[in-house]
């Protein structure tokens, strides 16, 4: 008799366990990405980057120099540790430059070591070239 109550007791805990396990890693907060394309200023035609990391948070800024006429989106893809940002013109293209300030977060990261791409810009069937390539760590 005495056997089967603590067999009782073990089980009911393990159940406990379990549920409670579950509840704390859905409750785990998930990456989540945002993005900023200020107002096209034309002076600098230089690309410009920056990498700042803000608790689990990881900002990318880009200055870039493109067609005026454009309307710059952007994408990001994460695998694993790896980070790329897409810029992506769903836009026109005209024979005038201008000067973007592009910025985009992606909140919620696990700590480790990451790398960090940036790619631009995508167009229609013009693929996305390479501009940036590093390496930044999340903390614990």
């Amino acid at each position: 008799m005495n056997v089967k109550v603590e067999v009782e007791h073990i089980l009911g805990a393990t159940i406990v366990i379990v549920i409670l396990s579950f509840v704390i890693l859905w409750n785990q907060p998930q990456p989540s990405f945002n993005y900023t394309v200020g107002q096209c200023g034309a002076s600098n035609y230089q690309h410009e980057f920056s990498i700042d990391v803000k608790s689990h948070d990881l900002v990318v800024h880009h200055v870039l120099p493109y067609v005026c006429c454009a309307d710059i989106t952007v994408r990001v893809d994460q695998y694993d540790h790896e980070i790329n940002f897409f810029e992506v013109n769903t836009g026109d293209v005209c024979r005038c430059i201008c000067v973007y300030n592009v910025s985009a977060t992606v909140s919620n990261l696990d700590p480790g070591t990451y790398t960090v791409r940036i790619f631009g810009v995508e167009y229609e069937d013009q693929k996305a070239k390479l501009l940036y390539n590093s390496s930044v760590s999340i903390p614990i």
